[in-house]
């Protein structure tokens, strides 16, 4: 009888063993969103400018993860923010809320529109944009930058 148990015992920590081993060691959270940001230190979308970058945008269900592509220089101090997706409606807005990097206990609701005719920048045409993003939810950015997030649903 010991024997049968103890062999019941291996199966079933065998079992635990790999369900643990393939959640956390193979996966990966499903991306929702993908786009980019761009940011400046003119408080414009277009204009005089002494720094300028865009970094890529990958939303999951509960993060936003930032990475630095162009620009000289990167002064974001942090690339990953919790998120919670709060409402999606196709062709109209996504309402994300994001933690304020300076200050992780505040977050602050975004407001993505659809655009479907991009007159900006003539490129992110059927993206969500959010325009004038307070620039001081990403520790590095200054007070006047302005920043901007185009995303768009991954199918």
């Amino acid at each position: 009888m010991k024997r049968k148990n103890m062999v019941i015992a291996i199966i079933l920590l065998s079992i635990i063993s790999f369900v643990c081993y393939f959640y956390i060691f193979r996966y990966e959270e499903k991306i929702l969103f993908r786009g980019s940001m761009y940011v400046n230190d003119s408080g414009e979308p277009k204009g005089g400018f002494e720094w300028a970058g865009e970094y890529n945008v990958t939303i999951t269900k509960d993060k936003m993860k930032l990475e630095f592509i162009i620009g000289l220089g990167d002064p974001l101090t942090k690339h990953s923010y919790n998120i919670k997706i709060i409402e999606f409606r196709e062709n109209e807005y996504v309402k994300i809320r994001i933690e304020n990097g300076s200050n992780p206990l505040i977050h602050v609701d975004i407001i993505f529109e659809y655009v479907e005719n991009d007159t900006i920048w003539n490129s992110f045409h059927h993206y969500y944009i959010a325009y004038h993003v307070p620039p001081t939810l990403f520790p590095g950015f200054h007070a006047h930058y302005y920043v901007e997030i185009r995303i768009k649903p991954v199918k």
